[in-house]
């Protein structure tokens, strides 16, 4: 098992879907390997895949696994008793779950491993393409497909390895990375988390258990993320952030639409001027972190500026899916993600109304932080609230996506509406006005609801104009 990426040639995923799953699959197809896998149903990185050439197979069944695949690969959400597991187990084919096989990819370049419960995405995403412009040609496997490259993962030739690692069950422990990136530490996942105190003693272990000589780059203003690092004495810190007992600061920042500019100070010396052509606080946060690698790199500033200047985002984290009207699509999930949305929001529409289309993700998550979503939502001028999207998880209680309905309806005043994929296009041309802004969140499927009724809007747009147009040309006609 330890030499098993020396010879390694045929490889089959279980659950080869999946965001994580998926990216490591494209990177390991340009490595020249042979990729198969299975999935129980199909989804846009599965046509992706087949479209690359990949066998995929749609449903799980032990002969899917052909008798020259080298490893199984199989991914965090497929059961013990998943049968091409047992399957393979049986027939003696090493099997590892996805994060100990990314641990071996991870080793054999200089890893760049960026954590935190939120902004890893594009954090990993900004500093993969920051590595990309300086002629580097980086190694990028990311939980979010890159609007710069139009992909999640890629095999580059040069001695640079970024990734997500992705703390919610745990096996980001499995990285030994060069150097880790801690963006905040907060409760979530509490399907595998008992509560923020489990969370801690995890971050502490993947900060310990990182490379001998391995360095850290922390956000200085997270209070949580600090207090851990602080707890961590034989590694070498860089802080982040907009306090002044960060290495690595901004000042004078000024949002502007759907970017922003600040001033970068490193050890106190003004280094720049930066533009950030996407929006808000926390990309603010997120590039000061992508500065901080590039300090430990030695990585050229000025190469470094224009990159993150040029930086597109990530998909669905704050896409514009269309202008007229506004249409914002995104992944959060989770309380804390959803209010910084909200924020953004406000900050760039000041004065429309926020019409705030939510599909709540997991059972766990919703009924352990209740309250908080209630608090949250309730901040949007409307309320459009789906039912809880179970991501294969066992149903805890069925009645909970109405619980929070009825908690969000008595605070918003008639404002908060509980729809169901039908009715949905039923009900937003009903409360539709041109000055709303509508911001679709959640991790499950609620994307694809997004993009058809951006589409709806868009013809019915086209339509309009065609209108206008017969009108004019039978007007001069006559």
């Amino acid at each position: 098992m330890e030499n098993i990426m020396k010879n390694l040639k045929n490889v089959f995923f279980i659950g080869i879907g999946g965001t994580g799953m998926s990216a490591l699959a494209f990177f390991l197809l340009e490595d020249g390997k042979v990729i198969s896998g299975s999935d129980k149903k199909e989804s846009r990185s599965l046509l992706k895949l087949k479209q690359k050439g990949v066998n995929i197979y749609v449903g799980h069944d032990p002969d899917n696994i052909a008798d020259d695949v080298d490893v199984v690969v199989y991914s965090g959400a497929i059961p013990a008793d998943n049968c091409e597991l047992l399957s393979a187990k049986k027939r003696n084919i090493p099997v590892l779950s996805r994060a100990q096989m990314l641990s071996k990819i991870i080793e054999q370049k200089f890893s760049i491993a960026v954590a935190g419960t939120h902004g890893k995405t594009t954090t990993t995403s900004m500093i993969s393409k920051m590595l990309n412009d300086a002629g580097l040609d980086p190694s990028f496997l990311i939980g979010g497909e890159l609007n710069d490259y139009g992909a999640n993962a890629r095999h580059g030739s040069g001695p640079y390895i970024v990734i997500e690692a992705d703390e919610s069950d745990g096996s980001f422990l499995n990285y030994k990375p060069n150097i880790a990136v801690i963006t905040n530490i907060d409760f979530d996942h509490p399907s595998f988390f008992n509560d923020l105190q489990m969370v801690e003693d995890y971050f502490e272990r993947f900060m310990q258990g990182i490379n001998e000589d391995g360095k850290l780059v922390i956000c200085g203003d997270h209070h949580v993320a600090r207090i851990v690092s602080e707890k961590i004495t034989d590694k070498e810190k860089i802080f982040y952030g907009f306090g002044d007992n960060n290495n690595v600061q901004c000042k004078n920042v000024i949002l502007s639409g759907f970017g922003s500019y600040y001033d970068l100070y490193i050890d106190g010396e003004k280094i720049g001027e930066i533009t950030l052509n996407v929006p808000g606080i926390h990309n603010v946060l997120n590039s000061l972190a992508a500065f901080s690698v590039a300090k430990l790199i030695g990585l050229d500033f000025v190469s470094a500026f224009d990159s993150i200047a040029t930086f597109s985002g990530v998909r669905r984290r704050f896409e514009l899916k269309c202008n007229n009207p506004y249409i914002i699509d995104d992944y959060a999930h989770h309380p804390e993600e959803i209010n910084t949305v909200l924020q953004t929001a406000r900050n760039i529409f000041k004065d429309k109304n926020l019409v705030l289309i939510f599909q709540p993700h997991r059972f766990s998550r919703t009924e352990k932080f209740l309250d908080d979503f209630c608090n949250i939502l309730t901040k949007a001028d409307v309320l459009l609230l789906f039912d809880v999207f179970a991501a294969g998880e066992k149903t805890l209680n069925p009645d909970m996506g109405n619980l929070l309905f009825k908690l969000c309806k008595k605070k918003m005043n008639g404002n908060a509406f509980f729809v169901s994929r039908d009715l949905i296009y039923e009900i937003i041309p009903k409360i539709h006005n041109n000055n709303n802004v509508y911001l679709f969140m959640g991790a499950g499927d609620i994307t694809k609801i997004c993009d058809k009724i951006a589409s709806n809007f868009s013809n019915t747009e086209k339509e309009q104009r065609k209108q206008i147009s017969d009108q004019n040309t039978s007007e001069l006609s006559t």
